[in-house]
């Protein structure tokens, strides 16, 4: 990298955060999210990616023994872990999930699962992402494939026992459809990235017995704002 693009990024940087503080972010959130323009910040400092107004939630809700169900591996596994939760982790991506294992201590206690991506018979035309029945996914590269086997690890969950559940990965509504029944009352279910409207436009009434709480902001390493929603489970 240049002189010239590390001054331009730092700049950037700094006007974002000022833009951030004038919206009302907390200061310490802008401090924290300074460190997280580091390499590996979400490794080394495990946090999931997830906006600071979610996390802050979050800090509050968890305790020790808390079980819980992530779709999408990384800093937030490593974070589940720190509370020395019960967790079951989903990942489709083979060599993001070595990364992952790798760092994991041999004695952890997260049941860590690979489940990529499966093409679709001839027979199956439906790759709408906005469809909880289609088991697909919006990104290119995964046109032509279904997510049903990723989506449907949470079925071998007993339905009330989960006291988080963390969709942050693929084939979002499915996600939620699936994960839904296995919330207990008083447990939450998270959306990550809920700016984007499909995800929640035919789950019709999947979430009726949740409270959303929606925390629009910045997120750890990214440099625009997004909105996480957490759905606390009322009946």
């Amino acid at each position: 990298m240049s002189a010239y693009t590390w001054m331009r990024s730092r700049i950037g940087a700094v006007v974002f955060a000022s833009h951030m503080l004038i919206r009302g972010e907390r200061p310490r959130n802008i401090v924290e999210w300074f460190r997280s323009l580091r390499p590996n910040y979400l490794l080394e400092r495990p946090s999931p990616w997830i906006t600071f107004g979610a996390i802050d939630f979050l800090e509050e809700y968890i305790r020790p023994g808390m079980n819980v169900f992530e779709y999408g591996s990384g800093g937030s596994t490593f974070y589940w872990l720190r509370y020395k939760t019960s967790l079951i982790s989903v990942e489709h991506d083979p060599m993001w999930y070595e990364i992952v294992h790798k760092k994991l201590a041999p004695d952890n206690s997260v049941e860590y699962r690979l489940s990529p991506p499966m093409r679709r018979s001839e027979s199956d035309k439906n790759s709408d992402p906005s469809d909880p029945a289609a088991y697909a996914s919006e990104a290119v590269e995964f046109t032509g494939y279904t997510f049903e086997e990723y989506v449907r690890q949470i079925d071998t969950v007993t339905d009330g026992s989960l006291d988080i559940v963390l969709v942050d990965g693929r084939s979002r509504p499915s996600c939620i459809v699936h994960a839904a029944p296995k919330v207990r009352r008083g447990g939450i279910l998270i959306l990550d990235n809920a700016e984007r409207p499909y995800y929640v436009s035919r789950i019709g009434s999947h979430l009726e017995n949740f409270r959303p709480h929606q925390f629009s902001g910045m997120t750890p390493c990214n440099r625009w704002i997004s909105q996480t929603n957490i759905y606390l489970r009322e009946s």
